[in-house]
């Protein structure tokens, strides 16, 4: 799939703003996830973000005009993470959620040993009041990953529920047959896939309890780097995104029907027209469309506003990006993606 040739219009309103204060956070803001809440308005939802130096995990709130540092639960500063055994300062590039609340971590080294790749997955429990999280379990998966710059590597994250996977006949790589979760005991209710900036591609892991893990695919992102993965529930599509790289452009994936499939590229996108080519490291999708999209501009749609006066908001979902340089003084913008199906 040539992307270079076939890159299409953002599929959404081309209007971008910020949406947090001016310099709240610094440079570094790598990784976005949103948390859903369970209540038709945005009041408990929140945007985790990530930030890769200092290693720091942020619990964010909407307050009708931009993100604000939640302040409970020792989350006023964010909260510091380390490697299992309480040291180290992990490269955390990205992050996302399980079903079961466990935060998961991509990291591609730590930052005291700078020179070596540590290509990790670390998972953490944020309840308490701690304001540091140490990692309950790290799949280091360097060794089953290519060899890469050690600033070019896990930069991506994204976790895939076993019904969706299971429902799309799901292709197992390793066992090379139709996907069985109960194939990997102990494994909990997912597949996690990680982007590997230094070539692109992406690629799927079963990871048990254990710190063991088998990996059941790998696919190419059709761009030579990736900086964000971000499944949409909603949809079914796997989002890869790249930033100034790649002229900040994303790929749309999704599994085709049949009785065995893989993720396949669909589309490519160019980011908002009225964005420039900023160093976006983090893509992160409001939703389910149960909330976002079923009546246009209501319900959380609401929360978030109308971005373009000129132009209704009508049938879109919110989007966020994260922005490593933190360019005027703001790491986290906002825009708005079409809702249903796009290919």
């Amino acid at each position: 799939y040539d992307l270079g040739k076939c890159t299409l219009s953002w599929p959404g309103d081309s209007s971008v703003t910020v949406a947090d204060t001016e310099n709240d956070f610094g440079e570094n803001m790598s990784g976005l996830y949103y948390n859903q809440g369970t209540s038709s308005s945005s009041s408990d939802d929140f945007l985790y973000a990530v930030q890769n130096s200092p290693s720091t995990i942020y619990k964010l709130q909407w307050n009708g005009n931009y993100f604000q540092k939640y302040s409970g639960s020792g989350w006023s500063a964010g909260k510091t993470i380390y490697y299992p055994d309480g040291t180290g300062s992990p490269d955390s590039e990205d992050l996302t959620f399980d079903d079961a609340g466990y935060v998961y971590v991509s990291s591609e080294r730590n930052n005291a040993k700078s020179t070596k790749s540590r290509l990790s997955i670390l998972r953490y429990n944020i309840g308490g009041t701690s304001t540091k999280l140490t990692a309950t379990t790290e799949w280091d998966l360097t060794s089953d990953l290519p060899n890469v710059d050690p600033n070019l590597g896990l930069e991506a994250i994204t976790w895939i529920p076993d019904s969706f996977l299971t429902s799309h006949n799901f292709f197992d790589a390793h066992l090379k047959k139709v996907y069985d979760p109960s194939d990997y005991p102990q494994h909990g209710n997912g597949l996690f896939f990680v982007g590997l900036e230094g070539n692109g591609y992406i690629y799927g892991y079963v990871l048990l309890s254990s710190g063991s893990y088998y990996r059941l695919s790998s696919v190419s992102s059709g761009e030579t780097a990736i900086m964000s993965l971000e499944f949409d529930v909603s949809t079914g599509y796997l989002w890869a995104s790249c930033d100034s790289h790649c002229s900040g452009r994303s790929a749309l994936l999704a599994l085709k029907a049949s009785s065995s499939s893989s993720f396949t590229v669909m589309a490519s996108y160019n980011r908002p027209s009225s964005m420039g080519n900023l160093n976006t490291e983090g893509f992160a999708i409001a939703g389910p469309a149960s909330l976002m999209c079923s009546s246009g501009l209501k319900d959380k749609e609401e929360a978030f506003g109308n971005f373009n006066s000129s132009s209704s908001s009508s049938g879109m979902k919110a989007v966020f990006w994260a922005d490593d340089d933190c360019t005027a003084g703001h790491a986290i913008r906002r825009g708005l993606l079409q809702c249903g199906d796009l290919v």
